[in-house]
């Protein structure tokens, strides 16, 4: 290319632009009929694959070589060759096992998510267990797959993980997308990157964005919240947007607090990562968060009602008073996070992971919690009445004065556990572990305490210890 043409390329897009800005919506609209070009997101999926066993790495290439939109772009046999490959391949997704020389795969995965927030990581490993799921989730693996995988499983989770893959997918899904809401949203997206005409036309542009947001729908609306985010031009000063329906899947938010008082009910927000973001009073109801990530995030009082939470990961979030009734919260973890005197009430918590969470005084009347491992949580005077906590594994958790009456316990594990002044009035303990457990002034039954499955030290309210 010419010098010339190179210096053309430059200039037109913020003079085109500069002139559209000055143009009423209908002008728009008829410029942009004839110009609009869509663009095409690559088919191709770029995989990393990372396991220590070669037949293994084979076995995954002869699973998807059939597969036309996925491509092998790298091979790594441990943690530290991953995370070197990861920083020059740049993949769309990474198949990580965890039992590997030099470094584990769950090392590799915490420090490169850590360095590429963007990066989708996946495990794929023997070890299925509970223990290892949490640890890969907690490093940032957005999925985990048993050994050895189907190939319809394993390709589903390549394709579902992939950004681009899930943009054009969305795009192609839309009959006959509205060319001026494409083409308004191109041209607001160059003025925003054009930094020749200095704060000016970035400001003008921004303006213009926050009021198109009020006028786009669907796939469009949701890239251009994600572009105003990416480039941090929507912030906690701004305008509040509605963002009812939107599609903002796989979308960033760092270090910001433009989503204070926003309203996004019913909104697609699946993979999406929030950092240091307020939350705080936000309608959430309805809203799709599976496999959403929270770090440090502020929901103190949002309404998450009628929520997908499932697979959502917290950390070190405030998530005081919220309403979380009748939310699917299975196999979420929540880690070192408040949910202090929230609403709980009906929702799912199968499988639920909680990690050094305070959840004193929270109602979790009518949910389900079967299956659910509560570790180092505070759950003194949360009300736990009639609920099914079958299996469920309690570790070093306060239950002081949890109301528990009625509630079924069969086979749950409470073993060195204060239940001081809890009420369990009429529960079931059926074949549960409630060695070195403490029940000193707990309403509770000595039959019921008897239906145990193991009584080794067990204080009972009276102040005996059972041998």
């Amino acid at each position: 290319m010419s010098k010339n043409k190179e210096k053309e390329s430059t200039e037109i897009i913020p003079v085109e632009y500069h002139s559209l800005l000055k143009r009423s919506t209908s002008s728009l609209v008829q410029r942009g009929l004839e110009k609009l070009k869509l663009e095409q997101y690559s088919e191709i999926i770029r995989l990393l694959i990372v396991d220590d066993i070669v037949e293994m790495r084979d076995n995954i290439r002869k699973l998807i070589r059939f597969e036309s939109d996925i491509e092998v772009v790298g091979e790594a046999s441990n943690g530290e060759e991953a995370i070197e490959l990861y920083e020059k391949l740049r993949p769309d997704v990474v198949s990580m096992n965890i039992n590997m020389p030099v470094m584990d795969g769950i090392t590799a995965t915490n420090i490169i998510c850590r360095k590429f927030v963007d990066a989708k990581v996946f495990i794929l490993s023997v070890q299925s267990d509970a223990d290892n799921m949490r640890r890969a989730m907690e490093a940032g693996a957005r999925d985990f797959i048993a050994k050895p995988p189907s190939g319809d499983e394993l390709i589903n989770t390549i394709r579902s993980l992939s950004q681009y893959r899930s943009k054009k997918s969305k795009r192609n899904s839309e009959a006959n997308p509205d060319v001026y809401e494409v083409q308004l949203t191109k041209l607001i997206q160059r003025g925003l990157l054009s930094t020749k005409h200095g704060d000016s036309i970035r400001e003008e542009a921004k303006s213009i964005a926050l009021s198109a947001l009020r006028e786009l729908t669907g796939t469009n609306k949701g890239e251009l919240i994600k572009f105003l985010c990416k480039t941090g031009l929507i912030n906690k000063g701004d305008p509040i947007v509605d963002l009812r329906g939107a599609d903002l899947s796989w979308i960033s938010v760092l270090n910001g607090g433009l989503l204070q008082a926003t309203d996004f009910s019913n909104t697609n927000l699946q993979n999406a990562l929030f950092e240091s973001v307020d939350f705080s009073n936000v309608n959430l109801q309805g809203a799709d968060l599976e496999k959403a990530i929270f770090y440090k995030t502020n929901l103190s009082s949002a309404n998450l009602a009628n929520s997908n939470l499932s697979f959502v990961r917290t950390y070190s979030c405030i998530i005081h008073k919220a309403s979380l009734n009748n939310c699917d919260l299975h196999n979420a973890v929540l880690s070192n996070s408040d949910l202090r005197q929230s609403v709980l009430r009906g929702s799912i918590l199968s499988g639920c992971r909680l990690f050094h969470s305070n959840l004193s005084e929270t109602d979790f009347r009518g949910a389900r919690i079967d299956h659910a491992w509560m570790i180092y949580a505070d759950l003194s005077r949360a009300n736990l009445k009639k609920l099914n906590l079958r299996f469920a594994h309690f570790i070093n958790t306060n239950l002081s004065g949890a109301d528990l009456s009625e509630a079924i316990l069969i086979n749950v594990n409470l073993n060195n556990e204060n239940l001081s002044d809890a009420d369990l009035s009429n529960a079931n303990l059926s074949g549960s572990n409630l060695d070195g457990a403490n029940f000193t002034n707990a309403i509770v039954t000595s039959d019921q305490l008897l239906r145990a499955g193991s009584l080794k030290g067990t204080i009972f309210p009276d102040g005996s210890t059972h041998r």
